[in-house]
């Protein structure tokens, strides 16, 4: 397990803090930081779910209607107002939000990043079941996924390996994630 330890908030200090938990979709960002909300008495937020709640279109109809920078600018717009309603929190963003907008700058200066590095192989596993409902795989047939996860991860890896704290496969649990947080809490 990669720990950095850039920016340690000690004990003492006890000043509300936001983990984002970023990565591909299917990594485990939203049942993980589900469970270390509740643990830990935080705040949970899916990113992906206040973009449909506020928009009030799923992501495919968003995609499909209002097309994918609208949604990027409006995930990077509800994503910055997370830390002015919100103390305490566990963020799970989408796949792409830190590749937008300079997020993963944002995220880095104004809460914990966390980089959940699952194997494509794990991805495609938990992805294959609900193509339906996420528009960049949707009309991908299922014996590409495993080159199309892999192309994705070349090209978001530059981004994604600016957060703080990185778990790769066989790291990526509640305990490890527990760790970390612990650091900083």
């Amino acid at each position: 397990m990669q720990l950095k330890s850039n920016n340690l908030q000690t004990n003492a200090s006890k000043k509300p803090i936001t983990f984002f938990l970023i990565g591909l979709m299917g990594t485990g960002k939203t049942h993980l930081g589900k469970a270390l909300a509740t643990n830990n008495h935080f705040n949970f937020i899916d990113l992906d779910t206040t973009v449909e709640t506020n928009v009030g279109l799923s992501i495919s109809q968003i995609f499909s209607t209002k097309g994918e920078i609208y949604f990027r600018q409006k995930e990077t717009e509800l994503l910055q107002e997370i830390i002015l309603h919100n103390k305490n929190t566990i963020v799970a963003t989408g796949g792409g939000v830190p590749c937008f907008n300079n997020n993963i700058k944002w995220m880095n200066e104004n809460g914990i990043t966390i980089w959940l590095n699952n194997s494509i192989e794990t991805i495609v596993e938990r992805t294959i079941g609900a193509k339906l409902l996420r528009p960049l795989i949707a009309n991908i047939p299922n014996q590409n996924l495993f080159s199309f996860f892999t192309n994705q991860l070349n090209e978001r890896k530059g981004f994604y390996s600016q957060s703080k704290h990185c778990l790769n496969a066989g790291e990526i649990n509640e305990i490890n994630l527990q760790k970390i947080i612990n650091l900083y809490v």
